[in-house]
């Protein structure tokens, strides 16, 4: 139990972010501030380390900021098709768990509710609040790499501890562990780090001149290292190139040959070095534990009609392993892929309903968001995305944001139709 004063502190913390939101700021960024804020304190206290009368509180308080930031500021909709599918998702989702009791009814309101008051007020936000969001949460990346710095040197334990008790060996670095920051897994900070390094990376979304860039990228690539988590900087890289080759001045037809090719050359060096790949990262047992996780699609898809097709219900996972669907290794009776966890508790339609809308919102998005859903996808074949707290939140925010090339694109036009004009007056 969390001491009394503690909780007082807590308590007059959350009632001065409340007044913050509905009478300091202005109206015109009360929602990106209440994203902000979600965003930050979903980082340190949204995550499932943390024991429930702690994060419980808080996800109440973050909804509320929500609720008042998208009244303050009006919820001018930036819906599309995208938007509308990942809404159903979530929704399908929620259901799901209730229906099945995978998880408690209070935690699908809060944890869902979360999600979807986000998804929505991040769908809402102006450029202005676009950009106030995005440079908050690269303050945060650089708060986080601190404290990784700190557990690295000092050899600190994390705020929530190591997730199980496990201590995992970093691969990039001998003879230490994998850093986690506040966000209570290796694999949840690898995750953020692959997020803000695509928003590093394009500057511009987030008004950075190349200075303070550049600077963001090292601090945020130490930050990848010092997590461990390979598939972040897999991620992160792909997401760097998806945008590069987005940006880019060549032609359309060109660039799309370019992409294609590059992702064909990606698949064809997979597929003839797959054995060796394997035979190397043996001995790391998450691979390992990855792999068997991934023989499991079949089982999956000889079930009944009905369990075929919608799913287990989220959160039953654990009965997937006692009933011998998907192997255990390790002992753990976690899926650490969320395709196939998507698969096993939602079914095929749940799994299809997925991929139509990270495929959709791909391609209606600019070069920014193109490169964060590549991002997210990425990291489904590494762990449970939305099944840990901070994930869920980093997911919608990622599949959710506006598009910020118009704005800046519209900015280059009229300066230099404005040059245009002040060359031609005599």
């Amino acid at each position: 139990m969390m001491s009394l004063p503690v909780l007082l502190l807590g308590g007059v913390v959350g009632i001065l972010l409340l007044l913050f939101v509905a009478i300091v700021v202005p109206a015109s960024t009360a929602k990106g501030w209440a994203v902000t804020i979600s965003l930050i304190a979903g980082a340190i206290v949204i995550n499932n380390s943390v024991p429930a009368p702690v994060w419980g509180p808080v996800g109440l308080l973050l909804m509320a900021l929500l609720v008042i930031g998208a009244a303050r500021g009006g919820l001018r909709m930036g819906w599309h098709a995208g938007s509308l599918l990942l809404v159903i998702w979530l929704t399908l989702a929620a259901f799901s768990a209730l229906i099945s009791r995978g998880i408690g009814a209070e935690v699908v309101g809060l944890y869902f509710g979360l999600l979807l008051l986000l998804g929505v007020t991040v769908t809402a936000l102006s450029r202005r609040e676009v950009r106030l969001v995005l440079r908050g949460i690269l303050i945060l990346a650089c708060l986080e790499v601190f404290l990784a710095a700190l557990e690295f040197v000092f050899r600190f334990v994390p705020l929530w501890g190591y997730r199980g008790g496990l201590m995992r060996e970093n691969p990039f670095i001998d003879g230490i562990v994998r850093d986690q920051g506040t966000f209570g897994h290796p694999l949840v900070m690898g995750y953020f780090m692959a997020v803000v390094g695509v928003i590093a990376w394009n500057g511009a979304a987030a008004g950075l001149r190349r200075g303070p860039r550049v600077a963001l990228l090292m601090v945020i690539a130490a930050g990848l290292l010092l997590s461990g988590t390979r598939s972040a900087v897999l991620a992160c890289l792909t997401g760097i190139l998806v945008h590069t080759l987005m940006r880019s001045h060549l032609t359309s037809w060109f660039r799309n040959i370019i992409l294609i090719a590059s992702l064909a050359i990606v698949v064809y060096l997979q597929s003839v070095n797959v054995s060796r790949l394997v035979t190397d990262l043996l001995d790391s047992g998450s691979w390992t534990h990855r792999l068997n996780s991934l023989g499991s699609v079949d089982a999956l898809l000889a079930r009944e009609t009905g369990e075929m097709l919608w799913g287990s219900g989220w959160g039953t996972e654990v009965s997937l392993y006692d009933r011998g669907l998907i192997p255990m290794s390790f002992g753990l009776k976690v899926v650490d892929n969320f395709v196939v966890y998507v698969l096993g508790t939602m079914g095929v339609i749940g799994l299809l309903l997925l991929a139509i809308t990270c495929v959709v919102i791909f391609i209606r998005a600019d070069s920014l968001g193109k490169a964060l859903v590549v991002v997210s996808v990425t990291m489904f074949f590494s762990f449970d995305i939305v099944v840990w707290f901070f994930g869920g939140m980093l997911m919608v925010f990622s599949l959710t944001l506006p598009k910020t090339d118009r704005a800046n694109r519209s900015r280059r036009t009229s300066a230099s139709r404005s040059r245009a004009l002040a060359s031609q007056t005599p």
